[in-house]
């Protein structure tokens, strides 16, 4: 569905010359844009996820899932997704289709991330983008959607995409879902 519009009215209380407070005034609620609660489909994109992944961006595996070394000296590390790298604001879509679980801000190191639940058990997980994605929370997503570019928030040492696959909570090899070989470096 769509969020829908109202105005309200408000009154406001003086003191003299002086604003004291401001009053919602009863009943002045006006709908101006009613919400929709269905979402009607247009076009031949199928928003039922097939189960065979597409390379969620264009670029260079720089990092594969499985143990790593870690950026601090003597320490290892289990890299729990892949990582995707080419210049900033790449485009990055969604691998299939599914409903965005969540979609902005996450405060675990993952900076802009967009997560999608595509049935079965199956989700995605988007991390570092540019900026604010291009989906929002609910929204069902087709495969190939935009989603939003490459960068680097949160916690990440140059700019790619951290994309991993999540199998009944836990996270699992990608490249079990995606296409066999490289991403392509050129859409």
């Amino acid at each position: 569905g769509k969020k829908g519009k109202c105005t309200v009215e408000y009154e406001d209380i003086y003191i003299g010359d002086e604003l004291s407070h401001s009053v919602r005034i009863e009943d002045s609620k006006v709908i101006v844009k009613a919400p929709v609660d269905e979402i009607t489909l247009y076009g031949t994109q199928s928003v039922v996820a097939s189960g065979k992944m597409t390379w969620p961006t264009v670029g260079w595996v720089t990092s594969e899932y499985g143990p790593r070394k870690s950026e601090f000296a003597g320490m290892s590390s289990y890299h729990k997704g892949i990582d995707i790298s080419t210049s900033r604001k790449t485009k990055i879509v969604a691998a299939d289709a599914g409903i965005v679980e969540f979609a902005g801000w996450h405060s675990g190191g993952f900076g802009y991330c967009v997560i999608i639940d595509h049935g079965n058990g199956l989700k995605t997980l988007y991390a570092h983008m540019y900026t604010k994605p291009l989906v929002e929370e609910g929204e069902l997503v087709f495969k190939g959607e935009h989603l939003g570019g490459q960068g680097m928030t949160g916690s990440a040492g140059g700019i790619h995409l951290h994309f991993e696959v999540i199998k009944d909570g836990d996270r699992v090899n990608p490249r079990k879902y995606l296409p066999k070989g490289y991403p392509p470096t050129a859409w």
